[in-house]
């Protein structure tokens, strides 16, 4: 109680000045004492300065640390610390189990207009571990914010809900914060997120293991920013990156820093402005099944960046790179690609360069020789410029694809990558060999099989 006495002073003093409030309300100061009882105050969270708890600090934008982590650096936000410093972690929260539905299942939030929780930043402020939060299809309109809770399914209903940034960001960093463990995020779009830093994220994942599915990322500075955790795995599927990065080569689609594992599979990703369509220093990388597009003028750099991976399976991706790129290779592998026991596999790719000077199709500037087999390259590219073991890729024109307008990329009858294939196998528990195909959009379809197996992301069957 000593810790509550000098706040509730506090919010009652900002009351008095700020009340009634010049403008809507956007932000609840609460208070939630432990017999259960608590006191709030609707205010304009920009109105807010600082909040001292027992001599700690609060500040919106970056939240109350314990008195044992607190350091007067951790406000700065300092872009390159933050991203690549394992040593800034968000602190892990112990809450306490929450009460059941009535059915004895997980409780259940329900966010939406005409309901208690009338926006997803409202949920965040009382979601409790386990708790799955369910937000109605609409748009909403600057409302950003921290997920703290851990084990929580946050997911939208009756459509798919929007939430546009509108000028507004939670710690200055994302729309969404996720700094609670095991979050699951669906059927959500988050749209143009800018901040000071010029990396304004729809999601900035701070908290270990995330899956997200189904959502749509559009005209941010990154699509999904996720922070180094060597305890992380960030799992993305059935999801449209579409049109991020703030166009300084510095932002991209989407980054993914230093995590234990990403498995990137069934995604659409295109038109990232100038910086990378994927970027990602995860020690493993699953990268499988995806469209990575630039369509006829899209300006992006590499299509995947593998910054100092481990281990990287690229395996039945289409890639394709318009003439306006910033770079001439489609896949890098970087020279911090050095790792004992690190591999590349990239296999069972449809690629397609409309880049007139020609280019390259992977760009290995590692000491470790990639596997490169059985992909099929369209247009004037070389297959590697680097250490690589590769056979079985194939030259094509671009008439062997069934309608590449359409984004079909079947094979037609009788193109020569019909059998031409190798039997790669597995790595471990990962196959070189797709079971499954990118079905546009977002999606996926088993791969069938019957007979050798085909060069490129698709098997051919008969219509």
């Amino acid at each position: 109680m000593r810790a509550i006495v000098p706040i509730l002073g506090l919010i009652a003093g900002i009351g008095a000045s700020l009340w009634p409030p010049p403008g809507p309300a956007l932000a609840d100061v609460t208070v939630r004492l432990k017999d259960g009882r608590e006191f709030s105050l609707p205010l304009r969270e920009k109105d807010i300065d600082e909040i001292r708890v027992d001599g700690r600090l609060y500040r919106p934008e970056v939240g109350l640390p314990p008195a044992s982590e607190f350091r007067p650096e951790f406000l700065e936000g300092d872009r390159d610390r933050v991203l690549d410093d394992d040593k800034v972690k968000p602190r892990a929260t112990k809450r306490a189990a929450p009460a059941p539905d009535a059915d004895g299942g997980p409780r259940v939030l329900k966010v939406g207009p005409g309901r208690p929780l009338q926006t997803p930043s409202q949920a965040a402020a009382r979601a409790r571990d386990g708790d799955v939060i369910e937000i109605d299809a609409t748009e909403y309109f600057g409302d950003v914010a921290v997920w703290k809770a851990s084990n929580i399914t946050i997911r939208g209903v009756g459509g798919r809900p929007l939430l546009d940034a509108g000028g507004r960001s939670a710690q200055r960093k994302a729309i969404w914060v996720t700094d609670g463990a095991n979050i699951t995020i669906e059927n959500i779009a988050f749209a143009n997120a800018k901040v000071r830093d010029r990396n304004g994220a729809g999601i900035r994942a701070q908290g270990p293991n995330l899956t997200v599915r189904h959502a749509v990322f559009r005209d941010n500075e990154n699509g999904i920013l996720a922070v180094g955790r060597e305890d992380s795995t960030i799992v993305i599927e059935h999801t449209e990156f579409a049109r991020n990065g703030h166009g300084d080569g510095r932002s991209h689609g989407l980054y993914i820093n230093r995590v234990k594992r990403l498995v990137f599979r069934y995604n659409y990703a295109h038109h990232a402005r100038v910086g990378h369509q994927l970027k990602t220093r995860a020690r493993e990388n699953i990268i499988v099944n995806n469209l990575f597009m630039d369509g006829d003028a899209g300006n992006s750099s590499y299509a995947i960046d593998l910054s100092n991976a481990r281990v990287a399976y690229v395996v039945g991706n289409v890639l394709q790179q318009s003439n306006a790129t910033q770079n001439s290779s489609l896949i890098y592998v970087g020279a911090k690609v050095r790792h004992p026991g690190a591999r590349v596999h990239i296999a069972s790719n449809t690629v397609i360069s409309d880049r007139r000077a020609g280019g390259k199709f992977v760009l290995n500037q590692s000491p470790i020789t990639a596997t490169i087999h059985n992909n099929l390259l369209i247009g004037a590219l070389q297959v590697v410029d680097g250490r690589a073991t590769a056979s079985h890729n194939l030259a094509g024109r671009p008439d062997v694809l069934v309608d590449r307008a359409g984004l079909d990329f079947r094979l037609r009858p009788g193109a020569p990558a019909i059998d031409a294939g190798v039997d790669l196998g597995r790595d471990g528990d990962v196959a070189l060999v797709p079971a499954g195909e990118y079905r546009h959009p977002a999606g996926r379809r088993d791969r069938p099989r019957a007979g050798p197996i085909d060069i490129g992301a698709y098997e051919f069957t008969a219509r």
